[in-house]
């Protein structure tokens, strides 16, 4: 299904979580930021599906070559969606 440009989306920012409103138009034009110059400019958007089990936190496991070296578990702040130390989500590490 195509949407119309006046179709209002609701944004939440990845870094704070704060809200935003706008229309699809007007996120258009404010994407275009992210896209001049191409790929060749390092230009690009990243389209990701919302996982609603995100409040459950993620799991990151690092690696130096094949060996496990420390797990973090990073969970959003309350009401928040985003798992990044800025937006203020908890990370418990394991090693």
């Amino acid at each position: 299904a195509v949407l119309p440009g006046a179709t209002e989306l609701v944004l939440m920012e990845a870094v704070d979580n704060h809200e935003e409103r706008m229309t699809l138009d007007q996120f258009l034009a404010f994407a275009e930021q992210y896209l001049e110059g191409g790929e060749e400019a390092g230009g690009q958007l990243i389209d990701q599906a919302f996982m609603p089990r995100i409040v459950e936190g993620e799991i990151r496991v690092l690696f130096v070559g094949r060996q496990p070296i420390e797990i973090v578990h990073k969970k959003p702040r309350r009401g928040g969606l985003s798992a990044t130390l800025k937006s203020g989500a908890g990370y418990t590490r394991y090693e």
